[in-house]
């Protein structure tokens, strides 16, 4: 069965991508992208990156014993993996979200020891 350009009505071949006469796509974008694979917009910043860094800023300021942080750091690296995997924007957030994460769990510690210390000393 043959196939025709739906814009200039010439003959195309079976597995033609575009019509090598006008130039029209034959295929939609939908069509060109392999099972499995999902179409992302690659100029958004990924979602887990940027909750990852938010959560884990806040984890500077609000801290239930350092577990905001690790969530901040979850959700951080989630989205790094995710973001290597589709390309899309947001690595600095998702790096700087881990980064902070770490020195929150860190403030954590070093919190606890003082009012350790503190505690057995008064």
């Amino acid at each position: 069965m043959a196939k025709y350009c739906t814009n200039c009505g010439k003959e195309v071949e079976k597995n033609d991508v575009f019509c090598q006469y006008c130039g029209k796509q034959l295929v939609e974008e939908k069509e060109l992208v392999k099972e499995g694979e999902t179409v992302v917009d690659p100029n958004r910043n990924n979602p887990l990156a940027l909750a990852g860094f938010i959560v884990s800023l806040g984890s500077l300021f609000i801290s239930f014993w350092g577990v905001t942080a690790i969530v901040g750091i979850v959700l951080s690296s989630v989205g790094l993996s995710k973001i290597k995997k589709t390309n899309e924007n947001g690595k600095g957030f998702a790096i700087a979200g881990i980064i902070i994460g770490g020195a929150s769990i860190f403030l954590n510690i070093i919190g606890f020891i003082i009012l350790l210390f503190l505690s057995l000393w008064a």
